[in-house]
This record gives C-alpha cells, structure tokens and sequence, in this order.
C-alpha cells in the first residue's frame, strides 16, 4: 500500500535527519492515514520537544486527542 511504502519513506529519513520536523509531520500524517494514531502523536510529539510552539504539530496533537 502506498501508505505503508511512505511511511518507510519517511523512516529512512530520518535515519539521516532525526530532527527533521517536515519529515516527522509527514509521517505522522501518514500513521494517521494507516489508522495507527499513537505512532502519529509520537511523531507530533518528537515535532513539539524539537520546537515547542510550531503550531501544526500542537493543531494536529490536538486533533488527534479529539479523535481518541
């Protein structure tokens, strides 16, 4: 599924650029689409302890919470 293959994707970016927070947000978009929610607060929260007031990773947290 393409979902899965960009979740890899994104994986082994940031095997090269942890702290790389557009590649964290895309990945956490990604676990969310594939429906694995808490992977996607993991990414988020990664995104929030690199900078914690970017404000999409705090929108999409919040989101998220809602959703469980």
């Amino acid at each position: 599924e393409r979902v899965a293959l960009a979740i890899a994707d994104f994986s082994r970016a940031l095997e090269f650029a942890p702290r790389d927070v557009v590649v964290l947000l895309n990945r956490a978009a990604a676990f969310e689409r594939a429906g694995q929610l808490a992977a996607a607060r993991t990414d988020l929260d990664r995104v929030l302890a690199i900078m914690p007031a970017h404000e999409q990773a705090l929108s999409e947290l919040a989101r998220l919470k809602q959703r469980q």
